[in-house]
């Protein structure tokens, strides 16, 4: 059904909630990253960040149970590289919707979030 059939929609309320929609902070800093990964960075220690982000937390939280579910790779089927391609274009969407750039960032997206899994008792 086309979003026109239903009468309660308008398209202007439609289109003002869309340029209203600011995504959350950590996704920029997660795009920030993103867009180093193709010239790496030295990884700091957690221990010498002394001003972490407020996202740390879940984002830690979150890699952690990534974690536990490539532990279970043999039943479930989703190792780091298939959650990186699952989790990596939600945590990492561009600032602009460009479908060129969104195509172009997905492989490092998915690297980043594959990274971030394997690599979090380190870098958590």
């Amino acid at each position: 059904m086309a979003a026109s059939s239903n009468s309660s929609l308008s398209g202007s309320s439609v289109s003002s909630d869309a340029e209203e929609y600011q995504p959350p902070i950590w996704k920029s800093y997660l795009y920030q990253l993103q867009q180093e990964a193709p010239r790496p960075k030295r990884i700091i220690c957690p221990r010498e960040v002394e001003n972490r982000p407020k996202y740390y937390e879940t984002l830690r939280y979150l890699m952690i149970h990534l974690k536990k579910v490539t532990m279970n790779e043999k039943d479930n089927f989703m190792n780091a590289e298939n959650l990186g391609i699952v989790f990596g274009p939600t945590l990492m969407r561009p600032p602009e919707d460009s479908t060129l750039t969104t195509l172009h960032d997905m492989r490092y997206q998915k690297l980043i979030v594959q990274i971030l899994i394997e690599n979090e008792d380190v870098l958590f």
